[in-house]
């Protein structure tokens, strides 16, 4: 998917949810929820059942099972998910209650805790429709990144040179010197400055 592609895709699901909850200004709000051990499918799955709005934003990440490497989604924040929901007018108690669903993040006045909304505005931003999070547009040389995956994992690093392709060339720290190497554009993070 090119940039512009995965541009349209998140004004899209943008432009969706806007639709679909017009009374956004009166109440609507996101509230986080715990998920149960690897139960994120079966928790969005029945949270929209019961038409609650949800969102979960995705990472690409490489496993490795039995010596084959695989492009699977997983989700960014491991444990919680996004439920939008207006909190004076849903019987939100039945979100704890939820298959899959450990309960809401909850407050000292045991009501649910809301998410600042452009807290969620910019990570939707960054999501295509299905809550995959997109790359960053371009990195630039002097971009701090983090390694998200291979033998270099959580390493932060400087981007050096950039190439057409989708390799990025990277200066590293290690031992006291820095150390170039090459890295797939798609297994970083730019860090926030």
């Amino acid at each position: 998917m090119s940039i512009p592609d995965a541009a349209d895709a998140a004004e899209r699901h943008r432009l969706n949810l806007e639709d679909e909850d017009t009374d956004h200004a009166k109440g609507f709000a996101w509230f986080a929820a715990t998920v149960k051990p690897n139960r994120f499918a079966q928790a969005k799955l029945n949270l929209q059942n019961q038409n609650f709005k949800t969102f979960m934003p995705l990472l690409e990440r490489t496993v490795r099972y039995a010596r084959v490497e695989q492009q699977v989604l997983r989700p960014a924040f491991p444990g919680y998910i996004f439920v939008g929901f207006d909190r004076d007018t849903t019987q939100w108690r039945v979100i704890n209650n939820t298959f899959g669903v450990s309960g809401l993040v909850m407050g000292a006045a045991n009501s649910p805790l809301p998410v600042h909304d452009d807290l969620i505005a910019s990570m939707m931003a960054r999501c295509d429709s299905v809550g995959k999070v997109l790359p960053p547009a371009a990195f630039a040389a002097g971009d701090k990144v983090r390694v998200l995956s291979g033998p270099f994992k959580d390493l932060l690093a400087e981007v050096a040179k950039t190439s057409d392709g989708a390799r990025v060339r990277l200066l590293l720290d290690l031992m006291g010197r820095a150390v170039a190497t090459d890295c797939a554009g798609n297994a970083l993070e730019i860090l926030d400055s």
